[in-house]
């Protein structure tokens, strides 16, 4: 068995029939046969020297085309992961925060004029970051009209949530 026969037997092949050949053909051969006539692929491939293989054209476009269907479809699964991390992120901030604000209520009879108020006092090390406007300046401190102070706060986002909710009415 020569080394085109061998090539053809590994591929997967079917019978070649008619044009007077002899042997067998893989089935990309077919393929390409039925597409643009009777070219000879593998007689080609067996003339070029061992180091001279390499990949068609046709052969890259394809699996560029593959990947860039398989990129298409992993985009939404992942831009909505990160989506869900961050309002999960939100969520735990605001749980902290509102529960620090109890917390000094509870302490001083009163709730703290301002957030950075609660890190100079050391409830908090730091003032956390809202995920969605990356920064940590941006929450709506809700003033308690009875006693004065911040009793809630709220992100600074205008975005809305996956749940069709307001970020900023969490």
């Amino acid at each position: 068995m020569g080394y085109r026969q061998e090539i053809v037997k590994g591929l997967g092949t079917q019978e070649w029939g008619g044009h007077g050949s002899v042997g067998r053909r893989s089935w990309v051969a077919s393929i390409f046969h039925s597409c643009f006539g009777t070219h000879r692929l593998l007689p080609i491939a067996h003339s070029l020297k061992r180091s001279e293989h390499g990949f068609t054209i046709v052969e890259l476009m394809i699996v560029v085309t593959i990947a860039g269907i398989l990129i298409m479809l992993a985009e939404p699964s992942f831009t909505g992961a990160t989506t869900k991390a961050r309002e999960a992120a939100l969520k735990q901030n605001l749980f902290t925060m509102r529960d620090v604000i109890d917390q000094f209520k509870a302490d001083r009879g009163k709730y703290p004029a301002a957030l950075l108020e609660l890190k100079e006092v050391g409830y908090l090390r730091w003032i956390p970051v809202d995920p969605f406007t990356r920064s940590d300046s941006t929450w709506q401190e809700i003033l308690d009209e009875k006693d004065g102070g911040v009793f809630d706060i709220h992100s600074g986002s205008d975005l809305v949530a996956l749940d069709g909710t307001p970020y900023n009415l969490w």
